[in-house]
């Protein structure tokens, strides 16, 4: 009886686990929706160069190899995978306690991730002098009465304050800058009498000669001022901070840097410009000031009497005039 219903029971289960005439329907793993940034614009080195020169250059290659200032050294660590291990997956570098780890933003590292993943170029076609934003349909010639080293320089300044412009904030837009101005700052630079916080404009300016940076200047001064773009949008968003920008202009700062009486030009070639700057360098240049870092006694006593939002203010405000 006990061997009968065994029988029985295998039967039935047997019967049901057969296949019906149908073929049993494949499991099938659920889609992971996954999403990617659209990268419309070219990454390559002249992108990463100012990371490399903001966070790495103050210990390589002094202390170690390898040089970030050299493109083909830093390629041979995009290309063996070691540049990404230690910047965007261990991020031990910078070293974790370090201040360069503590400034460096979430989109430099992905920028670097970027320019690995793109190829790792050392130029693209966006940085041919005719691509270059804000320049005028005839550029300044970079001819023969010019060294190599003085163009070299010029394409490590186009590198940084106009390619890499809307990506960086922090630094200022030179073209069409006063001439006065411009070679002022550079000696300034050189003489150590203007420190930038990185020493890298320092640093560079220890290698021009003066010569080199009476071309500089020239050649920049002579490039048509960059377009500013307004988004309609967010001048509506900052219309308060705008104003109240606009109305500390009037009373501390356009009587120098946007003169009337001057067609709105600054009252002296060696005033700034300031429209259209980058708002966070406004910012941090007014900072600098406040603080005695940056030295000129007029640009101080302004600044000192200027509150935290005040800065801000008037960075927003420069920042969208054309």
């Amino acid at each position: 009886m006990k061997i009968l219903s065994f029988t029985l029971l295998f039967i039935l289960l047997f019967i049901a686990c057969a296949p019906s005439g149908q073929n049993h329907k494949e499991l099938v793993a659920p889609e992971i929706e996954t999403t990617s940034e659209e990268v419309d614009v070219a990454v390559d080195y002249s992108d990463v160069q100012p990371i490399f020169d903001q966070y790495c250059a103050a210990c390589h290659p002094s202390l170690s190899r390898p040089n970030w200032q050299n493109y083909d050294e830093a390629a041979v660590y995009a290309e063996n995978g070691l540049l990404v291990r230690r910047v965007i997956e261990q991020r031990s570098m910078p070293p974790p306690a370090s201040p360069q780890a503590a400034a460096m933003q979430e989109s430099d590292r992905a920028l670097i991730q970027r320019w690995v993943e793109s190829g790792f170029e050392e130029t693209s076609t966006k940085i041919a002098r005719t691509e270059i934003s804000g320049s005028p349909s005839a550029d300044p010639v970079i001819g023969p009465a010019m060294s190599d080293s003085t163009t070299e320089f010029i394409q490590s300044c186009i590198s940084c304050h106009q390619v890499n412009v809307n990506r960086r904030g922090d630094i200022p837009l030179i073209a069409g800058q006063n001439l006065a101005y411009l070679k002022r700052q550079l000696f300034l630079f050189k003489w150590l009498d203007r420190m930038d916080p990185s020493f890298e404009m320092n640093r560079q300016a220890l290698n021009l000669t003066n010569e080199s940076i009476d071309q500089l200047a020239e050649y920049f001064s002579q490039l048509a001022p960059p377009k500013v773009s307004l988004d309609q949008q967010e001048l509506k968003d900052l219309e308060v901070e705008i104003a109240r920008g606009r109305l500390l202009a009037e009373i501390s700062c356009d009587s120098c840097h946007s003169n009337t009486e001057n067609n709105g030009r600054p009252i002296s070639e060696l005033v700034p410009s300031l429209n259209g700057q980058p708002r966070e360098y406004l910012r941090k240049q007014l900072i600098l000031y406040q603080k005695g870092y940056r030295k000129n006694a007029t640009m101080q006593t302004i600044s000192e009497r200027l509150s935290s939002e005040d800065l801000t203010h008037l960075s927003i405000y420069y920042s969208n005039q054309p």
